[in-house]
């Protein structure tokens, strides 16, 4: 009688966690998805939130997206898996269309903002998509648009605010990075003159 499956079986429950969550760490989420399906056994270990989790971690340390941009303890395996493989199916859909013209999926109004009497003066969306910086009427707001992969809201929220100097407040730009696991830093750039005024803020 042939043992070879039982055997097949045994030696992938054996595996610890801890090992697998390094092995899927270290290859691309398509790997993974591909991991999966050599057996049911393999797919039974590593079709759980427990893998993908660090999976969509490794994403976006890989990637520079922002972590906090996705609500993992609110998202479901098949949204997480869809987090975990956007940037690699992103990649690959713009190389295999590099004259691709992308329309917009949806829009969202920002409402009292973006008039004549208080224009943007310039805008940064964080890596990860749900959070957008706006430089505009002596402030830098940051707006919350929704996780990515579910509806935007329908209004989005502002969560952050702080007032500009007014030598700021013309020709401005952002740039933004990460500091820590859950914060942002933001440099602020304005042009006007010789000696451009800069500033950080940290959120």
């Amino acid at each position: 009688m042939d043992s070879t499956p039982a055997t097949h079986d045994n030696a992938v429950e054996e595996v610890p966690l801890e090992l697998w969550i390094k092995i899927v760490s270290s290859i691309d989420p398509h790997d993974v998805l591909c991991l999966e399906q050599t057996s049911r056994a393999v797919n039974e270990k590593i079709s759980t939130r427990d893998i993908w989790i660090p999976v969509l971690r490794s994403t976006c340390r890989k990637n520079a997206l922002f972590m906090p941009s996705f609500p993992i303890y609110d998202m479901d395996l098949q949204e997480i898996k869809r987090a975990a493989l956007g940037a690699y199916r992103w990649k690959h859909m713009m190389e295999a269309n590099k004259d691709f013209y992308l329309k917009p999926k949806s829009t969202t109004s920002f409402a009292g903002m973006g008039e004549d009497r208080n224009p943007f003066l310039s805008q940064f969306l964080v890596p990860g998509g749900r959070f957008l910086f706006v430089a505009n009427g002596g402030n830098l707001a940051l707006w919350d648009l929704g996780p990515p992969g579910r509806p935007p809201f329908t209004s989005p929220v502002m969560i952050a605010s702080v007032g500009l100097e007014a030598k700021m407040l013309k020709r401005t730009r952002l740039a933004v990075t990460s500091s820590g696991s859950d914060r942002l830093r933001v440099a602020v750039l304005s042009e006007n003159g010789r000696t451009p005024p800069m500033g950080s803020v940290d959120v």
